[in-house]
């Protein structure tokens, strides 16, 4: 800082100093915001899961609380946080995963140290009726010092105003005040945490192990608590991310099944098209491509020279041309294949799972033929049921497993309510289900969408893993 003020003639013709063509002004300028920033880098954070005092088995608030505050501090510009994983590995090495007793100050300093943190947040909760404490200290990892410290009461509905005074905190003794302003500003308006349990799967899906396993927890979580914003923000930002990976998995996975397409085409040795029939297979089915599975499962068994002995990829083309009909609801195609698989290898090993299918085919077939019965007495002994509420009516058809007249029963009710049910869509899914009409299933969880996206976000998880991807 200059000791002494420029005089009044240097000051108003600063501008037309220059330095090698440079306005001397601006370098001056430049000089001072750069030594601004290099005098006082970006704290880098690290937050440890936070203890649960109570001691409650298999609680994953702790790892909410911790998963929150993170989140928090990675919307501020000038923080940088330690990702979770860097963490974990070396507390796992360590054995303080999952372990419950405090971490003293110089342990978490050289944890620090290891993940390149600057300073580590240790926290604490204990949760007691409808009430809940906060605790936390700061600790900067180059000299095992605690350079802040909070403690919070309040009820569990505010749980999320007593994070940010937390976070607040952590950010003033961090040397950013106006950081921790801009965080307690604005937590008049957080919403009420509804319940604990919501909380309790969020750690849960911060901890899970594949996205499929995290989709679930944190579809459950909004279900329980639709203003949850962390878990309806990071749920939103994985079924992007999923999205894509799916995207790129169905272009890999076209271009193989073309690949083998071609290879079957360009070849008649008997030994490389058994090995590519069955390569081509397996990968309609893992990809759940199950119209085209089954085409060229029926393909390969028809091509089969009359007797043919029975070989492993026939056996393998038959099982899954038979469970996959069962999968579809096609009853018929259950019937027609898996008797004449039986017909021709009585001494496979896939006899036994073949016959239980066709079993069951026969079953559903018996059920809804009796229905038709059942549910014709029914009418007669309550000839007022016409004039119940169309989705009751509906139910009733479902029941004696009647589902194209329930499926349409229940589109009807919808079309006709001012408010249609949530409920109702759970009954019009299932019938859509016993029908193997996929394409109307789609259509239904689409219709849901707009009734309670919460629910019809966990009808989707359910459900799209049953419907054909092709």
């Amino acid at each position: 800082m200059l000791e002494k003020p420029w005089p009044l003639g240097y000051r108003v013709s600063m501008c037309n100093v220059k330095l090698w063509g440079v306005p001397l002004l601006v370098l001056i300028v430049a000089a001072l915001l750069a030594g601004t920033a290099s005098a006082k880098p970006p704290p880098t954070i690290a937050v440890m899961p936070f203890r649960d005092l109570t001691g409650k088995a298999k609680s994953h608030i702790g790892e909410a609380i911790r998963e929150v505050v993170a989140s928090d501090l990675k919307s501020l510009s000038g923080v940088r946080i330690v990702e979770r994983g860097s963490l974990d590995k070396i507390l796992k090495e360590m054995r303080l995963q999952g372990n419950l007793k405090e971490v003293e100050d110089d342990t978490a300093a050289k944890l620090g140290k290891v993940v390149g943190a600057s300073v580590m947040v240790i926290g604490a909760y204990q949760e007691e009726s409808a009430q809940i404490r906060l605790t936390a200290r700061f600790v900067r990892v180059e000299t095992s010092e605690v350079i802040g410290s909070a403690k919070v009461d309040g009820t569990v509905k505010q749980f999320f105003r007593l994070q940010d005074r937390v976070t607040a905190e952590l950010l003033r003794s961090s040397g950013l005040p106006l950081l921790a302003k801009q965080v307690v500003d604005g937590a008049d308006s957080r919403p009420d945490l509804k319940t604990m349990e919501a909380l309790d799967l969020y750690g849960q899906a911060a901890v899970a192990e594949t996205d499929e396993q995290r989709v679930v927890l944190l579809s459950s979580a909004v279900a329980m608590d639709q203003n949850f914003s962390y878990a309806v923000k990071d749920l939103v930002a994985l079924e992007e991310r999923m999205q894509k990976y799916s995207a790129e998995q169905k272009r890999l996975t076209d271009e193989r099944i073309e690949s083998l397409r071609k290879e079957l085409g360009s070849t008649s040795d008997h030994q490389k098209i058994e090995a590519t029939t069955g390569q081509l297979l397996r990968l309609l089915q893992s990809s759940r491509r199950y119209n085209a599975l089954r085409r060229e499962a029926r393909a390969y068994l028809d091509g089969l020279p009359a007797g043919t002995p029975a070989s492993r990829l026939f056996d393998d083309a038959s099982l899954m041309l038979v469970s996959t009909s069962m999968q579809m609801r096609d009853w018929d195609s259950v019937l027609r294949d898996g008797e004449a698989f039986m017909q021709r290898a009585p001494s496979s090993a896939f006899f036994e799972p073949t016959r239980q299918m066709v079993v069951q085919a026969i079953e559903q077939k018996r059920l809804m033929a009796e229905g038709k019965q059942k549910l014709a007495d029914f009418l007669k002994e309550h000839p007022a049921v016409v004039t119940w509420d169309l989705c009751q009516l509906a139910a009733v058809y479902s029941s004696r497993h009647q589902y194209r007249e329930a499926q349409r029963l229940y589109e009807a009710c919808q079309r006709s309510s001012d408010k249609p049910s949530i409920g109702a869509m759970q009954g019009i899914l299932v019938a859509d289900m016993m029908l193997g009409d996929f394409a109307a299933m789609k259509r239904h969880i689409a219709d849901a969408e707009k009734i309670d996206p919460t629910a019809a976000r966990s009808m989707r998880t359910s459900y799209m893993v049953l419907i054909p991807s092709d």
